[in-house]
């Protein structure tokens, strides 16, 4: 993905073109289809382009057996497909009902899990639900500790303790040398961060020290987080910040606070 702004508004122009044009519908559908009829489902011919975005785009699909959600990822989260397989695979319940995906091109598809939570009630009356689901997310991640290794091999980023350093500087490095008009930093910025990279190599560290908290984040829970995952087992919707962190307070949690 280019780094110049100009360059990123273009290519994300041209993929929004391309994930909404006939020709890739066709080629989606076909997939789509091809995934299906093993399991002697047809789709109905009714489909719908619900969430285009830069980063990925979502089609969703009828079909004798109920909707179905097609979706493709760009380059950033192309690991997003293999990723929520893997999930499916090690805990059935927690993640999306797979049912095919292409890593190759990023590509994945789903059964529809129901409709979300903020539309079955307002946000106070949602507690009983979060109450439900926030434990077993939690426990779910702890219990993906032992499958670290294959979980990395998806490709998702990796936020461990080691990395963090190092992708601190990266960044520090990138947004340094980027005009302020551009969302770049200052001088006087630049300067304020690199003063605090000691501090922030000894919170790695320590963090580092407490290698059995390490943990993957794979799933954010939000109010669109789907009713039918709650009543089936508590699925929480899987978003596109994944990656390897830490179970409790983060350095960049730590950075923005001061």
């Amino acid at each position: 993905m280019p780094t110049d702004p100009a360059a990123q508004d273009l290519v994300a122009h041209d993929l929004l073109t391309l994930w909404t044009s006939s020709a890739f519908v066709a080629e989606a559908r076909g997939w789509v289809a091809a995934q299906l009829a093993p399991r002697g489902i047809r789709i109905t011919g009714e489909w719908e382009l619900p969430h285009t975005r830069a980063w990925s785009s979502t089609i969703k699909f009828e079909t004798t057996a109920g909707r179905v959600w097609f979706k493709v990822n760009g380059s950033g989260t192309a690991y997003e497909a293999a990723l929520i397989a893997v999930l499916d695979e090690l805990h059935p319940g927690l993640a999306p009902d797979v049912l095919g995906h292409d890593n190759a091109r990023g590509w994945s598809l789903t059964r529809d899990a129901g409709p979300v939570l903020r539309s079955i009630a307002g946000p106070e009356a949602l507690w009983q639900h979060w109450e439900r689901l926030l434990p077993r997310y939690g426990q779910a991640q702890l219990d993906l500790t032992a499958d670290r290794t294959r979980l990395a091999s998806t490709g998702i980023p990796d936020r461990s303790p080691e990395q963090l350093p190092l992708e601190y500087r990266r960044l520090l490095g990138d947004l340094a040398a980027k005009p302020t008009d551009q969302g770049g930093l200052s001088r006087q910025q630049a300067s304020a961060l690199e003063r605090l990279l000691p501090r922030y190599d000894d919170w790695c560290a320590e963090l580092a020290a407490r290698r059995s908290r390490t943990l993957c984040s794979t799933t954010t829970c939000t109010p669109t987080t789907s009713a039918g995952r709650v009543r089936r087992s508590i699925r929480p919707q899987p978003a596109l910040s994944i990656g390897v962190t830490h179970a409790w307070d983060t350095p960049w949690e730590r950075c923005s606070r001061l």
